[in-house]
């Protein structure tokens, strides 16, 4: 297993201007790097990772692995939420932006009713107002075939705060566009000033690439701008938001950096 933690360097949001630490003062390769292959069988993975379980697990498993022998199984049933995360310093020192990661995912099989669902998770605290932040990758609408890809923006204190903006917008992929389900496939994103990208085997998903603002939102416009917050945290596992599954995944060979 290779887990490699490194200061780095900070940026702004969409739209503004950047103020990056040079590459080379931030050092090569990714800053989390985790083949899960250190860690018990049968237990929680360790290392970078905290575990985040509602309705749900996440444990290693020696039955399926995209490299070595082990991977980390998810099984969610009902509204649940599983999650490997690592937040704060060193990976989320103060005002950085970007972020971005490749990971092997398994999915056996997607939701087949309009689920939304969220693989990847980036949040942090919004620099014009102060309020959380959240940038996802995921799917939602069903094919006969699976579940369409997105990404996804949302503003979730307006839930909580009536001075809160609310907001919960999407980019949604073609009908050919869906997640892949039974064989291992690599799963790429990015969050950065510059705009939001996922690609599935190397391949660009159009779509879930937004730049400033999406495809529609509930509670705002369409033109809503999907502001970038400065990231204090990132989640990678399985989320849904109203009942479903019961669902089960595996994640191997992830790689995190900025």
């Amino acid at each position: 297993m290779k887990i490699n933690l490194k200061m780095l360097g900070a940026g702004l949001g969409f739209g503004l201007a950047a103020c990056a630490t040079p590459p080379e003062a931030r050092g090569a390769g990714p800053a989390i790097a985790d083949d899960f292959e250190a860690y018990a069988v049968g237990g929680p993975p360790g290392g970078p990772w905290g575990v985040q379980q509602v309705n749900g697990t996440a444990v290693i498993d020696d039955t399926r692995a995209a490299s070595g022998r082990r991977s980390v199984r998810i099984d969610v049933a009902g509204t649940g939420t599983v999650y490997l995360f690592n937040q704060g310093s060193p990976l989320f020192p103060a005002g950085r932006d970007g972020l971005s990661g490749r990971m092997k995912v398994w999915l056996e099989q997607g939701p087949r009713e309009e689920i939304h669902w969220t693989l990847i998770e980036g949040r942090g605290v919004r620099r014009s107002d102060g309020h959380t932040g959240l940038v996802r990758f995921g799917g939602q609408l069903p094919t006969p075939t699976g579940s369409r890809l997105m990404s996804n923006y949302e503003t979730p204190d307006g839930y909580s705060d009536p001075t809160a903006p609310m907001s919960d917008c999407w980019g949604h992929a073609g009908e050919a566009d869906v997640m892949p389900e039974g064989r291992w496939v690599d799963v790429a994103w990015r969050i950065a000033p510059t705009g939001l990208t996922l690609s599935i085997d190397g391949r660009p998903i159009s779509g879930p690439d937004v730049g400033a603002t999406g495809q529609g939102c509930v509670h705002q416009p369409a033109s809503y701008v999907w502001e970038l917050p400065a990231m204090e945290r990132v989640n990678i596992g399985w989320e849904t938001y109203i009942p479903d599954g019961p669902r089960r995944l595996w994640i191997d060979d992830v790689e995190i950096s900025d």
